[in-house]
This record gives structure tokens, C-alpha cells and sequence, in this order.
């Protein structure tokens, strides 16, 4: 929301609170998904993996909250810090769905030479995508590829996926509970911008390069 549409809820006595990125004047919550990135590729190289590919989504141009790009920054700080590569080949863009992981990921993975051993997705679902392609390329999983990915999909715990919780619930509570507070009060609520962190899952999905064994 721009400035402007804040303020005409706000001049209508009408309570606002966000969720996502900040809303001037309004409280808002969000996760730290810099961090998120930096700890899921942290994750991968603190078991051993050196080539590791990232695949997020387009860049947010315009938008309030560059979720996709702060994922993004985390994963080639923890690269930099750990002095690995970042190869051009393995950032790819998709497009959060698992249909567009998984062509993207399978094309990368058919080429042999310089082969990633682990991928960070910006999302569960491309997780899942980048872990049918490796398996439908003959590759094993994780011994071949590791994978985590954000956002604790339902499902995730079902397959093994090594994944990020942004713990979307928790926040939609704590949100309904600072709008009834604005309600009570009869007040718009102070501006204050809330970055909570993720909760990290370890699954079967991520384990050292060439190993079979579950997550460390």
C-alpha cells in the first residue's frame, strides 16, 4: 500500500496492520528472510557442500518487501563469508512453482561437468521440483543432491524436506492481536516494523555430499 491509501484508512478511524513489508504509520510484521537465506545455505556448507546452486524468483521491482531478493543477498553472503564460488550457472529464476523448478533444475543437472551437490530454493515447492529432477536425471537423494528449501510446506514433512518455518500462523495471530488492540484503544497503533526470525528444520533431504545417511 502507498502512503497515501494508508492514510485514508487511517483518517477513516479505520485499524491497519501489516504483514509482509513495512506500511508507514501502521504496525507491521515480517520475517527476516535474509537471515532465512543465510542459515539455509549456511546449512549446506557447514555439511560439506561447496557447489551449490540457488534458485528464486524474479527480482521485486516496485514492491514493498523484496522477499525473493533478501533470500537471494543471504545465500551469496554465506557464500562469500565461506570464500565459495558463486558460478552464474547456478542462480537460476523461476518462478516459486514446481513445474518451473523442476525444468530448470533438470536442465542444469543433465550437464555433468561442475554439477551442483546441494540446492537452496527460494520455496518448498521448487525444493520438491529440483528433487523429482534429480531423481527422474538417476541421481539419489541426498547422496547425489541435498536440497532445502522455505516456507514448511505442509506436505514437506511427508517427503523429508529440509526446509525453513516462517511460521505463518504465528504471525497472522500476533497481527489479529495488534488490530484488537487497536480496536479496544480506538487508535491506529504505532508504526513500529516487527522482523521476527524463521525456524529452521532439518529433514532427510540434506546430508554430506556422497552420503546416504539423515540430516545432520
Amino acid at each position: 500500500m502507498t502512503p497515501g491509501e494508508t492514510e485514508h484508512l487511517f483518517s477513516a478511524g479505520i485499524p491497519l496492520v501489516g504483514i509482509g513489508g513495512s506500511l508507514e504509520g501502521a504496525p507491521t510484521i515480517s520475517v527476516d528472510d535474509l537471515d532465512a537465506g543465510l542459515r539455509a545455505t549456511n546449512h549446506l556448507i557447514q555439511l560439506g557442500h561447496c557447489r551449490i546452486a540457488f534458485v528464486g524468483g524474479p527480482a521485486e521491482a516496485g514492491r514493498s518487501f523484496p522477499m525473493s531478493s533478501d533470500r537471494r543477498r543471504g545465500f551469496e553472503r554465506a557464500m562469500s563469508t565461506a570464500r565459495l564460488p558463486i558460478h552464474e550457472r547456478n542462480q537460476l529464476v523461476s518462478d516459486f512453482t514446481f513445474l518451473g523448478a523442476y525444468q530448470r533444475i533438470k536442465n542444469l543437472l543433465a550437464e555433468p561437468e561442475q554439477r551442483p551437490t546441494a540446492v537452496f530454493a527460494a520455496s518448498d515447492e521448487m525444493a520438491t521440483g529440483a528433487i523429482l529432477a534429480a531423481r527422474d536425471l538417476g541421481l539419489d537423494v541426498p547422496r547425489d543432491l541435498s536440497a532445502i528449501g522455505i516456507d514448511a510446506h505442509p506436505l514437506g514433512g511427508t517427503f523429508g524436506l529440509t526446509t525453513i518455518d516462517r511460521r505463518a500462523r504465528r504471525r497472522g495471530t500476533h497481527a489479529a492481536q495488534l488490530l484488537l488492540r487497536q480496536l479496544v484503544s480506538r487508535g491506529t497503533g504505532h508504526g513500529d516494523h516487527e522482523l521476527h526470525r524463521a525456524h529452521f528444520i532439518a529433514r532427510s533431504w540434506t546430508a554430506p555430499p556422497g552420503s546416504n545417511s539423515s540430516p545432520a
